[in-house]
């Protein structure tokens, strides 16, 4: 699993960002062959069906995709439906929750500040959403998050990706062109992350968050002031770490950065995460 490319698989979406406890259990230590899986039934609204079966014909989802191994038929969903499912979201999210109406809507919409602010709210849409699909995917996160990390885990992992890339272009190529750009401006963002990232800088400021002082004056004179909707997680100062960096900085991207962590701290190896990484990136580019 030390070779797991971080949004190698955009459509199948590798794990959620969810909180940032660490895990009881190694991922990388404990799974060495991938086991059958059973899939989870999509919810049993027709509609959702309809929005997998759309999207499999748009995006050309390769039926192959349902002969990779490793993955239960004991139940009504397989790979071919779960890509087209999540490549239906990551093209419809970023324009559910698109700033445009707001801005159009707010006597301060013309400003380029606030205008810039509101776009990166959209990204923040889309690392969360489009990409981690922890949005409206029917498909259950816990689920998907355990199938995608035993696939990665299996010798199909090379399968899927060749399989599932085609599908990533072309519902990129069909997206607008401002989020087709923005997902492509994450990706290269997480890479050059990867490139200089910094282990125990975001260890020791997990470790600062966990011990729950963000609250009190002399944490935020040292690190950073709390944001106006911090009022609102219950003093839960983990939940920053998802939303601002170790520098203090409010970032659109850091969902991403805070993934590379989580797997570096199960034990992936950065190097291969980048190279499979910038792998993606030249064949989505």
């Amino acid at each position: 699993m030390k070779k797991f490319a971080l949004l190698a698989l955009v459509a199948i979406l590798a794990a959620a960002c969810g909180n940032p406890d660490k895990p009881s259990t190694s991922a990388a230590a404990t799974m060495t062959t991938a086991p059958a899986l059973t899939a989870p039934a999509l919810k049993s609204k027709p509609e959702y069906r309809e929005k997998a079966k759309r999207a499999i014909a748009s995006y050309e989802v390769s039926p192959e995709l349902d002969q990779i191994p490793d993955f239960g038929r004991d139940e009504s969903v397989g790979w071919q439906e779960v890509v087209g499912m999540s490549l239906a979201y990551f093209v419809s999210e970023p324009q559910t929750y698109n700033e445009k109406k707001g801005l159009v809507n707010s006597e301060y919409g013309d400003i380029p500040e606030v205008q810039r602010r509101a776009r990166n709210r959209t990204r923040q849409v889309m690392v969360a959403y489009g990409i981690f699909q922890l949005g409206n995917n029917p498909v259950r996160m816990d689920w998907l998050k355990r199938a995608v990390t035993l696939l990665w885990a299996s010798a199909s992992r090379e399968t899927a990706y060749r399989l599932t890339v085609p599908s990533i272009k072309k519902a990129l190529a069909l997206m607008p062109r401002e989020d087709r750009e923005d997902y492509l401006r994450i990706l290269r963002h997480t890479s050059r992350y990867m490139a200089t990232f910094d282990f125990a800088r975001e260890e020791q400021y997990l470790t600062n968050l966990e011990a729950g002082g963000c609250t009190a004056e002399a944490w935020q004179k040292k690190h950073f002031k709390l944001p106006y909707w911090f009022v609102g997680s219950r003093g839960n100062c983990k939940v920053l770490f998802t939303t601002y960096g170790p520098d203090g900085k409010e970032n659109p991207y850091r969902k991403a950065e805070a993934f590379v962590y989580r797997r570096v701290e199960e034990g992936w190896d950065i190097h291969d995460m980048k190279q499979v990484l910038d792998r993606l990136i030249a064949d989505l580019s």
